[in-house]
């Protein structure tokens, strides 16, 4: 489904984004205490580059065009289609407050969700938890 900036799913849509965009901006320091103080270049650069992709999303919605990002958001459904498994997993990237991994819900911060923020349907991907590397398929993203 295709969303434009008129409809209201578009208005929505950008609203959630700009909000992102503000929430991530506002909230680093506190972010920085759930990614680990230890590697603070590296959480600066995902943050900074998430937000350059909301921006860019937005920017051309202004200019006309779909805002429907190709990539995985914060909020998003990733289905995924693991080599040599028959199902789809489904993982939900969230926000740390909102972190469940039992329940399929990782914060975009954690090593699983680092991995999945900001990939595209139809990329390929090797989700690494722990030891365990499971390679696989983005199959579909469902946007919040």
């Amino acid at each position: 489904m295709s969303r434009t900036k008129n409809s209201p799913d578009g208005l929505a849509f950008e609203r959630l984004l700009q909000a992102q965009i503000a929430l991530l901006g506002k909230d680093r320091q506190h972010l920085l205490r759930h990614y680990g103080e230890a590697d603070r270049e590296s959480f600066h650069k995902l943050i900074d580059c998430y937000v350059h992709m909301l921006q860019a999303c937005l920017d051309r919605n202004e200019a006309g065009g779909m805002l429907r990002p190709p990539f995985v958001l914060i909020g998003s459904k990733v289905h995924i289609l693991y080599f040599g498994e028959r199902r789809l997993s489904t993982l939900t990237i969230c926000y740390p407050d909102e972190a469940d991994p039992a329940s399929g819900k990782h914060s975009f911060l954690s090593e699983i969700g680092r991995q999945l923020l900001m990939r595209r349907e139809r990329q390929y991907c090797a989700v690494k938890s722990g030891d365990t590397v499971k390679y696989g398929l983005i199959r579909k993203i469902e946007w919040p």
